[in-house]
């Protein structure tokens, strides 16, 4: 049995990003990628992402050449991203096996079959957005390093495979 499973993803990227008196920093970034694993209407997405952090220990003299904080950085971030069905999700295919049986004459025969799958030409990629704070610090003289984030992640179209009833001529779809 042969079987070749093919998609295509392209992807532009940018990130850009920009720091003041090195106490403020911004980072911003860009994709939009383009598969061939969904329709033309869903194929491309563009995700951004931004963050910001700041350096309370750089911007204000009178947190140096303290005993205990010799750094500290406040930052928040927000991300997104995105993922794509399987190949051959959108659409029901029709499979064909040659040679699959020889009569008594010496006839080939070859057979069709409809797949057991029911494509979905609605599929979208799912979406995942992510919010997240957190602080970095450096205690008594950088002996303690302390890093803490809280983050918040919420996904949208989740793709996820369906079993269906039999009586429908299909096994599942992707939803």
């Amino acid at each position: 049995m042969n079987f070749k499973n093919r998609r295509t993803w392209l992807g532009a990227y940018f990130d850009a990003g920009l720091g003041y008196k090195n106490y403020l920093f911004v980072n911003l970034t860009g994709r939009n990628d383009w598969t061939s694993t969904l329709e033309k209407d869903n194929a491309s997405v563009f995700y951004p992402s931004a963050s910001v952090s700041f350096v309370p220990t750089e911007a204000f003299t009178g947190l140096t050449n303290n005993k205990v904080l010799d750094y500290l950085k406040l930052r928040v971030g927000y991300g997104t991203s995105a993922g794509y069905p399987d190949p051959y999700r959108t659409r029901s295919v029709l499979a064909t096996s040659t040679r699959d049986f020889l009569t008594n004459s010496g006839t080939v025969i070859n057979t069709n079959s409809v797949s057991n799958f029911f494509g979905n030409i609605n599929l979208k990629p799912e979406i995942h957005k992510e919010l997240e704070f957190g602080i970095d610090a450096k205690l008594f003289k950088n002996l303690i390093g302390l890093e803490l984030s809280v983050y918040n992640k919420k996904s949208t179209d989740l793709l996820v495979d369906l079993p269906l009833d039999p009586a429908t001529g299909y096994d599942e779809t992707t939803i």
